[in-house]
Order: C-alpha cells, then sequence, then structure tokens
C-alpha cells in the first residue's frame, strides 16, 4: 500500500507492482542504487540516478533528460 501512496505523492500517473516468479523476466534489479552526483534543477535533490537513458530524480520524479 505504501507503494501506491509514494506513487501518488510523486505525481505518478502509472505503477506496476510485480511479485517474483509472476513474470519471465524481472523487471526490477536489486542492485544499490548508485547516485550520478547530480543536483536535481527542480528540487535540490542529490538523488539522481540514471534510468535506462534519462537521469532521473528519486526524490521528485522528474525526468532531467535523456540521450
Amino acid at each position: 500500500m505504501r507503494s501506491y501512496s509514494e506513487a501518488w505523492q510523486l505525481g505518478l500517473k502509472a505503477v506496476a507492482i510485480y511479485h517474483d516468479g509472476s513474470k519471465r523476466s524481472a523487471p526490477l534489479n536489486t542492485r544499490k542504487t548508485t547516485y550520478m552526483g547530480v543536483i536535481c534543477s527542480h528540487c535540490g535533490s542529490d538523488k539522481v540516478i540514471r534510468a535506462g537513458a534519462c537521469s532521473v530524480c528519486t526524490q521528485c520524479g522528474i525526468s532531467l533528460g535523456c540521450s
């Protein structure tokens, strides 16, 4: 239930929750999060990660650009 509340607070339009074994390949990874050392221009957080080709702030959820 916390996942839905957090998604709502971040303003996300969609949330997909999978449980282990429900898909052939897992869409999530359990690796330790590595932050990029970039400051979010929207909220000022330093919790910016690389998500595929995009940089995403984990604090406010905004995409900071894709390469």
